[in-house]
């Protein structure tokens, strides 16, 4: 039957393509300049062929083995699984991996003006079966081509967010002689390896320092001396931040509270445009002290969330983290210090996963995780029967071609 209607769209194609030479060659002989007349339509039963075509392929995308997520310079491995109902004309099926960047808003300045821009990190398609050796057809059956694909060195993680997003997935498309195309695919999270002991200034001590005078209408009095200390620049997700030292109130004044937070702020970067997002992450209070008083702070943790991760290698967005801590003094005036804080994925020098009793606000965060789970497709149940594979079905690789919210406040 696939070849019955592979033969009548030959045919149908065929008339088209004479009815244009006939009104070339009309003109020609006439002079005329008048317009050429389009082409007949093809009839309505070939157009319900290829809509059968169509449908009569199946393709899906399995990763395996099955991995919550990649790291860099590690090989994507898997298949694509076809399933054909009859006999299809098909000249290839065809596997693409891509990473990509993609950011997005609306103008400040003018509200139906959208700024975009996109980053490519790889984009590569390799042929998994040709149709060249079988006659440009599928027999009826179901099938798994082998894919095999290496992720470059240097790679951003998996990012979804408000304004932007990092994908990853492996895509399959099969080639049909008149254009009907299959598409099936799948994505999959990269986490790049980040050692922080590539930076040796992460292993130092983090300063939180400041000398501030506290002013009432026309009187100051004071300072308010901050000298607090971070154990280190560099932490993992799940680490906790332990603040040591001690806060001098000078002033006349009660500092009724403390609070420490780790705040992030994502840059967007499109075409010469900026857009920064700015989130509280966590938060601790503490209580605060009396006036002319000294507060001593030992080992004093904030935990850096499971989801907080740097954006390396990619020109469209950034992340920053800070460490913050303020003190309201008279409940009229905020002394407060920050300083910048690198994440990782390797720590760097002692480090601190477990406290006995975590301080800690209740509040939960103000921002969903990194990204939404992505399931990745179950495997076929059956054992399906395959062609025989061309010499070396992967030997064939195309060329590059173009192409989390991270919590949100």
């Amino acid at each position: 039957m696939g070849v019955l209607l592979r033969s009548q769209t030959e045919v149908n194609t065929g008339r088209w393509e004479r009815a244009k030479e006939s009104e070339c060659v009309k003109r020609s002989q006439d002079g005329s300049i008048s317009s050429i007349s389009s082409p007949p339509p093809l009839p309505r039963a070939c157009c319900r062929a290829r809509a059968y075509l169509v449908m009569s392929l199946n393709l899906e995308v399995v990763l395996e083995p099955e991995k919550s997520c990649y790291t860099n310079g590690e090989d994507v491995t898997g298949w694509v699984n076809v399933k054909v109902e009859t006999v299809t004309a098909c000249r290839a099926i065809l596997a693409r991996a891509r990473g990509f960047c993609e950011v997005r808003w609306e103008s400040s300045s003018d509200d139906d003006d959208v700024v975009t821009d996109t980053e490519t990190f790889f984009d590569h398609t390799i042929t998994v079966w040709s149709g060249a050796s079988y006659g440009e057809n599928l027999m009826p059956g179901e099938f798994r081509f082998p894919f095999c694909f290496k992720l470059p060195d240097k790679l951003p993680p998996t990012y979804e967010g408000k304004y932007g997003h990092i994908r990853y997935s492996v895509e399959a498309q099969n080639d049909f002689q008149w254009g009907a195309v299959e598409k099936a695919i799948a994505r999959f999270k990269v986490k790049p390896l980040q050692d922080l002991n590539e930076d040796p200034k992460l292993a130092e001590s983090l300063p939180l320092r400041k000398e501030e005078m506290v002013c009432c209408l026309c009187c100051e009095e004071g300072p308010v001396m901050v000298s607090l200390t971070a154990e280190k620049g560099g932490y993992v997700a799940g680490e906790y931040v332990l603040i040591t030292g001690e806060v001098t109130n000078r002033t006349s004044k009660v500092v009724e509270s403390a609070n420490i937070q780790l705040l992030q702020t994502i840059t967007f970067y499109a075409k010469g445009n900026t857009k920064k997002q700015k989130n509280l992450l966590k938060e601790v209070h503490k209580p605060g002290f009396g006036a002319g008083g000294t507060d001593v702070w030992l080992s004093v943790p904030i935990r850096v969330p499971e989801y907080a991760v740097s954006i390396d290698h990619c020109h469209n967005i950034s992340v920053e983290y800070k460490i913050r801590v303020a003190f309201s003094v008279g409940g009229y005036w905020d002394v407060d210090v920050e300083n910048t804080f690198r994440v990782g994925t390797i720590p760097v020098g002692k480090v601190a996963f477990a406290l006995d009793g975590d301080p800690s606000s209740n509040t939960q965060p103000s921002a969903p995780p990194l990204e939404d789970p992505i399931t990745p497709p179950l495997p076929i149940l059956e054992q399906p029967r395959a062609l025989p594979a061309p010499t070396d079905p992967l030997a064939k690789e195309g060329k590059e071609g173009d192409g989390c919210d991270l919590p949100v406040s």
